[in-house]
């Protein structure tokens, strides 16, 4: 009976730390466009060149998160949510860093005293970045699942091929 209960703990730890992350209520990979309208009203973006679904922004307001700015929503074709991007004030990325810290596997991290601060975290399939570059008075917080930051990867690619292509055409 103790190890059926220890496996069942087990079992369910697990589950919990490899579940993809929920930022505002709304879990990645998961979260359908559906979900985010019954909890927000959201403002309609357009469709995002990555994923081929539609963009949402949040009206401002309805998140009680100190400093917070901006909240974008990003889903697939199938209008699951791929992607949460924010923006805060700059002066936020300690304390904001610090929370991901405790709930996500840190991957890189970068902060020196003068320049642009920068860390990365994973959990399940989503990758959680948080920048704050040294010239700006604003921090980029994003939430990515690995199919949009694929399909973002292989599209700058291309897009930079291209270009080169085109430059060197005019030589």
């Amino acid at each position: 009976m103790i190890k059926l209960l220890l496996l069942t703990t087990m079992l369910m730890t697990a589950g919990a730390a490899f579940a993809d992350p929920a930022p505002f209520g709304l879990e990645l990979g998961k979260a359908t466009l559906t979900d985010a309208k019954a909890k927000y009203r959201l403002k309609e973006l357009g469709i995002n060149k990555y994923s081929n679904g539609p963009m949402h922004q949040v009206q401002p307001g309805q998140i009680s998160f100190e400093g917070l700015r901006n909240v974008t929503l990003i889903f697939d074709s199938n209008q699951i949510l791929s992607g949460v991007l924010t923006t805060f004030p700059k002066g936020r990325f300690n304390d904001l860093n610090d929370g991901l810290a405790q709930k996500y596997r840190l991957v890189s991290k970068s902060t020196p005293f003068v320049g642009d601060s920068e860390a990365k975290y994973v959990n399940g399939q989503t990758e959680i970045s948080i920048s704050a570059p040294h010239m700006s008075f604003e921090l980029n917080m994003i939430y990515l699942r690995q199919e949009l930051l694929s399909a973002f990867d292989a599209q700058s690619s291309a897009e930079q091929q291209a270009k080169k292509n085109r430059e060197d055409a005019q030589l």
